[in-house]
């Protein structure tokens, strides 16, 4: 397992460097070929670009090899630092993992479970506004935990399921149909992993019509 990440995270990260330099080498072969007034505006925004910025020699215009040199060395690795130096490296890389947790955790809280703003004035409806976004948080976790698959992907993924409601009516009964769409294969394993059963692709409830 450790060693398939390694992998694909040494493939990216050199995918993404190389597809900096070509853009970078571009822009300086751009650059070269303005005139002086166009080339120092030109040149101005390219010095400002933060992605070329750790490869670009700005005064000789030209790409900085030793610096693509040195970030090949790093490619698949994940560098942390720390202060305390009693902690291992397993107690270090732990508590990383916990504090991006916690990070992810309050960004989820502010923009999909709005915790804030509040329009509440009383102070248990304020506790209670919390309340529900922590339960709210703490069930996408539940969700991900069993289901092996992030809350956000199941959450469009569910939101693509739609139903059609159509009634029909005759010989005395009046029929309610519900048409569902398919689930993806990601929504039946969730549901597989919380024992939950899907709706039937079609569902019909029929009642006595009433008599005028």
């Amino acid at each position: 397992m450790g060693g398939r990440c390694h992998t694909t995270f040494y493939k990216r990260d050199r995918a993404v460097r190389e597809e900096i330099i070509r853009a970078l080498e571009l822009e300086v072969s751009r650059v070269k070929r303005l005139g002086p007034k166009e080339g120092e505006k030109a040149l101005c925004r390219l010095k400002a670009e933060g992605f070329f910025r750790k490869y670009f020699d700005q005064e000789r215009l030209v790409v900085k090899r030793e610096a693509v040199a040195r970030e090949e060395r790093l490619d698949g690795k994940y560098l942390l630092s720390t202060t305390e130096e009693d902690l291992s490296a397993e107690e270090v890389a732990l508590a990383y993992r916990d504090l991006q947790e916690v990070e992810r955790a309050f960004r989820e809280l502010k923009h999909r479970f709005d915790i804030r703003p509040m329009y509440h004035r009383l102070e248990e409806r304020i506790r209670a506004h919390v309340f529900l976004c922590w339960l709210a948080l703490f069930l996408g976790r539940l969700v991900e935990a069993r289901a092996e698959v992030s809350f956000g992907r199941l959450r469009r993924e569910l939101s693509r399921i739609h139903v059609v409601e159509l009634e029909h009516e005759g010989d005395g009964r009046k029929d309610r149909i519900l048409k569902w769409s398919e689930a993806s294969p990601l929504v039946k394993k969730a549901y597989k992993a919380f024992g939950l059963k899907l709706p039937g692709e079609i569902e019909v409830f029929s009642a006595k019509k009433e008599q005028a």
